[in-house]
């Protein structure tokens, strides 16, 4: 593969139906080698030409060391609820501070995600100022 023609590399850590543990420090090492190349240009292009990577580390997180550190993932997800022992509907993102620098916002937020069944009351509120 051509690394110019790839803007992001997404990899599960531990698929759920083989067990297999895949490289992703490896991968990981491969990637930033890559960006370094790229960024050493110092052009503000460079940013579209690095690599984003991404790990899925739901089977992974609770069951064996993960650290993104190594890892050198921009983004990292698990979900709380398998080895974690959370409760169903809870997981967690990491983001590189790498990332974070770049000040990207999403292009759009919605509420789909969490659904507003009831809205409270304005007496709602002031019951729990009361309580301060």
């Amino acid at each position: 593969l051509d690394p110019s023609s790839i803007a992001m590399v997404c990899i599960t850590h531990v698929p759920t139906n083989s067990g297999i543990v895949n490289p992703v420090e490896e991968i990981g090492e491969r990637i930033s080698n890559h960006n370094k190349r790229h960024k050493q240009e110092d052009s503000k292009e460079s940013y579209l030409k690095s690599i984003k990577y991404i790990v899925d580390a739901c089977q992974s997180v609770g069951q064996m060391d993960v650290n993104v550190q190594k890892i050198k993932c921009d983004a990292l997800v698990a979900t709380g609820r398998k080895y974690l022992r959370g409760p169903r509907g809870t997981g967690f993102l990491y983001i590189s501070n790498s990332i974070l620098a770049q000040d990207i916002m999403p292009s759009h937020i919605d509420h789909y995600g969490c659904p507003v069944s009831k809205v409270p009351s304005a007496s709602y509120y002031q019951q729990g100022t009361q309580l301060q």
